[in-house]
């Protein structure tokens, strides 16, 4: 796992009158947990290597509008590099492809885009983190019994790889059945009902894998109000300081880590590093960290929990 800690860090040598680098960062969403663990990343990797860095990111992760318009603004700043992560890869690409010049540089991080102007992605590998996760909820169920996935969006490319790494790992337990699959957006409330649904009509289920924090509030909430707290086994993925606390009294058994604020650094880093004339790799995958009550206060994955804390 690669930890990327400011105090550790070597900035580059400036020189006084050097000027800034202009870089754009488009977020999915301004408001989530995440995102702003990943901004955090970012604003560090800024004052690192002196950019002068523009951030936003709508309030619904699945607003693509707002952040195609924030692309048309920033491109007419006349930033020299934008750093992206998409709510929706094609519309996205779209727009890359007819507002951004030859000259500009774009960073996709978390969704990849299909661009010849994007010079590098970084994010992880959704299909392997998938398969961790039904790996996870297969074990903490004994690999045998009902199970339930509550995605957050048909279509979107990352959601869709997560989910078929889960499907392909339940499929190696012949014992466990997975008896729905539903779509919460990002609506914590509809996963809240789907999961009471889900239970109601299959008589109870012995697990239940969250693809995303905002599926994973919802599934929560409904296992505590019907008063199955560790009897019900979940698995999310990302982690809310609620989700933290769900995890220390036993609600939340494990949780897939993906580390946002990595995400962010290298980001603006790559994109600083293509403006000076290097060459970084076309992909880079961010790894992923499966947390539960036994290894959560860990020194190295409190980091991860924790990356704002220092």
């Amino acid at each position: 796992m690669i930890l990327i800690l400011a105090s550790c860090s070597r900035s580059p040598e400036l020189t006084p009158d050097q000027p800034k680098k202009q870089i754009a960062l488009i977020l999915r969403s301004d408001s989530a947990d995440f995102w702003r663990t990943a901004r955090m990343g970012a604003e560090e990797a800024a004052k690192e290597f002196n950019v002068d860095l523009r951030i936003s990111g709508p309030r619904d992760e699945e607003n693509i509008d707002d952040q195609v318009k924030s692309l048309r603004a920033y491109v007419k700043e006349g930033a020299e590099a934008f750093v992206i992560a998409a709510n929706d890869g094609k519309a996205m690409s779209e727009a890359v492809d007819s507002m951004v010049s030859d000259g500009q540089t774009v960073i996709a991080i978390d969704t990849e885009l299909e661009s010849p102007r994007v010079r590098g992605f970084i994010g992880i590998d959704n299909y392997e983190a998938g398969r961790k996760a039904g790996a996870k909820l297969a074990q903490l169920v004994g690999n045998k019994g009902k199970v339930a996935v509550m995605g957050f969006k048909q279509g979107q490319q990352n959601a869709e790889q997560r989910e078929q790494g889960v499907l392909d790992e339940l499929a190696r337990h012949p014992e466990i059945t997975l008896v729905t699959k539903q779509y919460c957006y990002t609506n914590p409330n509809l996963c809240d009902e789907l999961t009471r649904k889900a239970i109601v009509i299959h008589g109870g289920i012995d697990g239940v894998l969250a693809l995303n924090a905002v599926s994973s509030v919802g599934v929560a909430q409904a296992i505590v109000d019907m008063g199955l707290s560790g009897v019900t086994k979940i698995v999310t993925f990302d982690t809310t300081q609620e989700d933290i606390e769900l995890m220390q009294e036993g609600t939340i058994h494990a949780s897939i880590i993906l580390n946002p604020f990595n995400i962010g650094y290298l980001g603006v880093k790559s994109a600083v590093e293509v403006l000076d004339g290097k060459t970084i790799p076309k992909r880079f995958n961010t790894e992923t960290k499966v947390i539960d009550q036994e290894n959560m206060f860990w020194s190295d994955n409190q980091k991860l929990l924790f990356p704002f804390v220092r």
